[in-house]
């Protein structure tokens, strides 16, 4: 009887301790991923083996895209609603061993409008995406 009762308190120890997992598809290597909390999301580059490698640590709070790249705005914590990174992505279409090497950042936003600048582009060409 109380072998019952210890499988029915695991069972639900296991169900309730499982994490809030969601991801999000931005292109065929490409994901937002949230693990734990909807607010701690990550740009994370699918591996062959179906992993997944994250490129920018959590706190990921907008997203935004222009043909193959991306910027990602970070806040640096959760309190304070101002200040951010930037992170510009250039988003491979095959399989690497490297994708980190596509990120470049973090910058602040002045910095990140320099970085574009020297490229021809501005932020003003990047649209943004819907990760909520």
């Amino acid at each position: 009887k109380n072998y019952k009762y210890f499988i029915s308190c695991v069972f639900f120890l296991f169900l309730f301790s499982c994490g809030f997992n969601e991801i999000i598809k931005i292109s065929s290597y490409y994901y937002v991923v949230a693990v734990d909390s909807k607010d701690d999301k990550d740009i994370c580059y699918k591996l062959e083996d179906g992993n997944y490698l994250g490129l920018i640590g959590g706190n990921l709070s907008n997203l935004f895209q222009y043909k193959k790249q991306l910027i990602a705005v970070k806040a640096l914590s959760q309190e304070d609603e101002k200040s951010f990174e930037y992170y510009y992505i250039e988003m491979y279409n095959f399989s690497t061993l490297y994708p980190e090497r596509g990120v470049q950042g973090p910058f602040t936003k002045f910095e990140l409008e320099n970085f574009l600048r020297k490229y021809n582009n501005t932020f003003e060409n990047f649209h943004p995406l819907k990760i909520d």
